[in-house]
């Protein structure tokens, strides 16, 4: 499994916002994800990302990991929400913008993938908005939760995981073809 590194992100990373919405497309048919997956209303607080890991092969294992921790997140909001997965996109994407390390929030205390995007730039609302437009932009995939871990909130028959499968098949294609 991938050796995360505990003080740096590396541009070559794959990134994860979590998703916790029941419908969380806008539009369907463009699988275009809810702009509301990159806001966050907390505007003081850096915005709150997984690390997936560099390559294909890390993502099953880190996935595993996490799974758990963003169900209990999920269960812990009001009132409490599905975990559906992450909305994904590269490190290197990002750029200017930095990322920093942040292993174990006080959150959650075993996530040793946990990162921050720092918002000083996007303090207010105009800006966190046009901050959430362009993460959303640079999405490649919704990840899904570990298949090794139930989340029983009905994905089995929503679609969602055959067409993020689909997605993420294709994705792991092209990063392969680098």
């Amino acid at each position: 499994m991938w050796a995360v590194d505990r003080k740096k992100v590396s541009l070559k990373e794959n990134l994860g916002r979590r998703v916790f919405l029941a419908k969380p497309y806008s539009d369907e048919a463009k699988r275009l994800l809810k702009l509301s997956i990159f806001l966050d209303d907390r505007l003081e607080e850096d915005l709150s990302l997984d690390r997936l890991g560099v390559r294909q092969p890390d993502i099953a294992p880190v996935t595993a990991k996490l799974t758990p921790l963003a169900i209990a997140a999920g269960a812990k909001m009001a009132p409490a929400q599905p975990f559906k997965g992450w909305a994904a996109f590269k490190m290197s994407e990002l750029r200017p913008l930095s990322v920093r390390a942040d292993p174990n929030p006080p959150e959650e205390p075993t996530n040793e993938f946990h990162a921050l995007l720092d918002r000083t730039d996007f303090r207010n609302e105009a800006q966190a908005n046009t901050l959430a437009h362009r993460l959303r932009s640079h999405v490649y995939a919704l990840v899904e939760p570990s298949a090794a871990v139930s989340t029983n909130d009905g994905l089995q028959d929503s679609g969602i995981k055959r067409a993020s499968a689909a997605i993420l098949n294709w994705v792991m294609q092209k990063l392969r073809l680098k």
